[in-house]
């Protein structure tokens, strides 16, 4: 691994204003310029990892392609991606019979009482512009999700980068800007200096509405006028919590407290490091505790730097060149299982996309990249600075509830796509690099529902993944539904990487007039070696090289028995027990496989989405349903690669 200084960091003449385009033809060439427009630094060739002019490092490689939605990069085994909120332009009795608020964006994540608490903002349909409603939906299971509700009146408290503070007297605040611009003026965060705050009580119910920070004549009373001791002892905990206040960009919450690095005064040379004068240091910060127990702050582009007297002092800001984030930001913590995680969308300046982790034993060096959400479903509505892709991802802060009360065996995070829909990922603890142990998927032992133990699922909410049960049978098996004019549910299973073996499943179609199902082997850079579908014809197909084979019809209801036997990047395919393609070629190259996946729509190529000019046609109503159930799911004989 190499730690020589980038060029940013040795000549500040590179600093220069970027004009930010999620474009997707950019050049190795062309990244690499970019990277090097980053920040002001000190750190040198000798420095260490862990020291504060190094304080962490990513140890591998970058992504493999760039331009694809998943990076070309393997999947983190067992993680599960659940869409929480899909907006819709249609009018509800939630918007008061008006028309949707189709921009969802600026999430957070507490848990409080054994729930979870997602928090978002909503406005019409560009960013940062009134009306804007701060919602909350919560969740028991991290599954099933309510509906959301207001967490501030409409208009009247605005979005942050942090909305949960719980205190050591077991009280939780949940907070909001409060408005200070008219609908025809955005919302710009440096100008967010009057904050409100409000308790969630433990019976899951909202409080009064109190100011926070800077009273105003038009702001709600200032907290220490509530006669509840308990309520206002906690705000002045939270008050007195520099990590919370200093989550929101440039410390503006803390004033004379906050970072002194948020002045560009004590920056050498008078120079703050950034990408121009808006991409600059101390946008959405998070912190986490090393194992060493010093403190590491992280915030967009990549930034980090370090405090080892939590909090009061911290060495200068610097970006590793061997950490690639963006504008997306990046949130790390640490595991149920006392590692570390580290998720960002591993691009600068951009695209936002894929969302990727990396995790570590002791904070400071990360290995590992793995995909958590490598979709890019199409953007449905226009608007301003809606980025595509996963993106302003977090998971629950230190202070925001406790996160191994509501699940011990897995990390939750929050994020949008496109900001447009709100997603959470649920990635299992211990944390893999890839599956150790060859597949025996009966589904028999698991409880109806969305929860699938190691499988991958990508669930739109009008695309679910579940377990169902054949009540009459006896029998429970993967079910993938598809209702979405313009996604699709997947579940991929990981198994051992290897270049020999057989794969089986037994498939059934709910339908065989209608949807299309896509069956790939996964292996190196995003490939798919192996390619075979369900068309609306009712045929099963496969690809032999650039050819597509015929495998026969399938009936509506019917099971059939599928076995892929992979060997020497080639494979056969048999249809309950009848050899039905021979020794067909990988249709793209690969030195291994790693993974059975099923898709309920085509796969999405390099580029596909990108943000429309004007709002999608057909997309707010769900199309003709489709179901597609896979069991008995699995691998034998697997040759393990080298």
């Amino acid at each position: 691994m190499s730690l020589q200084p980038s060029a940013w960091q040795t000549n500040p003449l590179l600093l220069a204003v970027v004009v930010f385009a999620a474009t997707f033809g950019e050049s190795t060439a062309t990244l690499e310029a970019k990277d090097a427009l980053v920040g002001v630094g000190a750190t040198n060739s000798d420095a260490v990892a862990g020291s504060p002019e190094l304080p962490l490092v990513y140890d591998g490689p970058r992504l493999a392609r760039p331009k694809a939605p998943d990076g070309g990069m393997p999947l983190s085994p067992g993680v599960q991606n659940l869409q929480i909120s899909r907006s819709n332009r249609k009018p509800s009795a939630f918007f008061g019979g008006q028309a949707g608020f189709t921009y969802q964006h600026h999430q957070d994540l507490g848990v409080w009482k054994h729930r979870l608490y997602a928090v978002w903002d909503m406005t019409l349909k560009d960013e940062d512009t009134p009306p804007c409603r701060l919602v909350y939906a919560t969740s028991a299971d991290g599954f099933n999700w309510s509906e959301p509700k207001d967490l501030f009146p409409p208009d009247k408290g605005w979005n942050m980068r942090f909305y949960f503070y719980r205190a050591t007297n077991d009280r939780m605040l949940v907070f909001a800007a409060a408005p200070y611009k008219t609908e025809s003026e955005r919302m710009i965060e440096k100008d967010k200096k009057s904050f409100l705050v409000r308790e969630i009580t433990a019976d899951h119910q909202l409080g009064k509405i109190y100011t926070f920070i800077q009273p105003g004549l038009k702001r709600p009373p200032y907290f220490d006028q509530c006669n509840d001791s308990g309520f206002v002892a906690a705000c002045r905990e939270a008050l007195n919590n520099k990590l919370l206040l200093e989550q929101q960009d440039y410390g503006i919450m803390l004033g004379d407290r906050r970072m002194k690095w948020h002045d560009s005064a004590n920056w050498p040379g008078g120079k703050m490091g950034g990408l121009g004068n808006f991409w600059i240091f101390g946008k959405a910060l998070c912190f986490f505790h090393r194992q060493d127990g010093a403190l590491v702050s992280l915030s967009k582009l990549g930034f980090v730097n370090l405090s080892t007297d939590e909090g009061q002092t911290w060495s200068q800001p610097m970006v590793p060149n061997t950490l690639i984030a963006g504008t997306g930001k990046v949130w790390a913590q640490k595991t149920p299982d006392n590692r570390y995680a580290m998720i960002y969308p591993p691009q600068r300046p951009g695209p936002r996309f894929p969302m990727v982790v990396t995790t570590s034993d002791n904070g400071i060096t990360f290995r590992d990249m793995r995909v958590v959400h490598g979709e890019l479903p199409p953007p449905r509505y226009a608007g301003k600075a809606k980025d595509t892709g996963p993106q302003y991802l977090r998971g629950v802060a230190e202070w925001a509830g406790d996160a191994t009360e509501f699940d011990k065996t897995a990390i939750w995070v929050v994020y949008s796509v496109s900001k447009e829909d709100i997603w959470i990922s649920r990635i299992p603890v211990p944390i893999l690099a890839e599956a150790k142990d060859p597949v025996h998927d009966d589904f028999e032992a698991m409880a109806l529902g969305p929860r699938i133990a190691d499988w991958n699922v990508y669930a739109p909410l009008w695309a679910p993944v579940r377990i169902a049960g054949d009540s009459a049978k006896h029998n429970r098996y993967l079910e993938l539904e598809d209702r979405d004019p313009v996604d699709y549910a997947r579940a991929a299973r990981t198994f051992p990487r290897s270049v020999a073996g057989d794969i089986s499943f037994r498939l059934s179609a709910a339908q065989s007039d209608h949807g299309r199902l896509e069956i790939d082997l996964l292996g190196e850079k995003g490939t798919r070696p192996v390619q075979l579908s369900l068309d609306e014809h009712g045929r099963i197909q496969a690809r032999d090289g650039e050819r597509s084979a015929d495998l026969g019809t399938y009936k509506t209801d019917d099971w059939t028995e599928i076995t892929i036997k992979v060997k020497d990047n080639h494979f056969t395919v048999m249809r309950d027990g009848k050899e039905l393609l021979k020794e067909a070629a990988f249709t793209e190259s690969s030195s291994f496989i790693y993974a059975l996946s099923f898709r309920t729509g085509e796969y999405r190529a390099v580029g596909a989405a990108k943000m429309p000019k004007q709002d999608l046609a057909n997309s707010e109503e769900p199309s003709p349903q489709t179901i597609y159930r896979i069991d008995n799911v699995t691998t034998s004989h697997l040759k393990r690669s080298p």
